[in-house]
């Protein structure tokens, strides 16, 4: 029988400039474009391109309650370009982003219960390794 692979969010390190990010909800990383495209000429020759645009996104997401969200709001007004580091330490998945801005605030609902605060980071994003969770539970 396959060892069972654990997954731990306690064990996922978010250093956005020189804090420290903790109580966030979600964390989505992608690069803004393909790495590698094709093209067909009319004859059926294929070409494929090497596409070096290392432009990508973080998106943090936190819980309307969360200090944090002060946080991204200083660095969004501040227009700061600041480096991001995002390591799984329960498994392989590293994404390190050079040069990165919040882009706007976040959007802000108030409702009858609390919502959540999604932050948007662009910027460099040359090193990005998807990997799996290796530790046994």
């Amino acid at each position: 029988m396959p060892a069972t692979k654990t997954y731990d969010p306690g064990k996922v390190s978010i250093l956005f400039g020189v804090t420290l990010l903790t109580g966030w909800n979600q964390v989505r990383i992608a690069r803004d474009e393909d790495g590698v495209t094709y093209s067909v000429g009319t004859s059926g020759e294929v070409c494929r391109s090497i596409n070096y645009n290392k432009l990508g996104t973080i998106t943090l997401t936190f819980p309307q309650s969360n200090s944090e969200n002060a946080t991204m709001s200083a660095y969004e007004i501040s227009k700061a370009t600041v480096a991001v580091t995002i390591i799984d330490k329960s498994g392989t998945t590293v994404a390190i982003m050079e040069y990165g801005t919040v882009t706007k605030p976040a959007e802000v609902t108030l409702a009858k219960e609390a919502s959540e605060r999604e932050w948007v980071t662009k910027g460099n994003l040359p090193y990005f390794f998807v990997g799996g969770n290796n530790a046994e539970s």
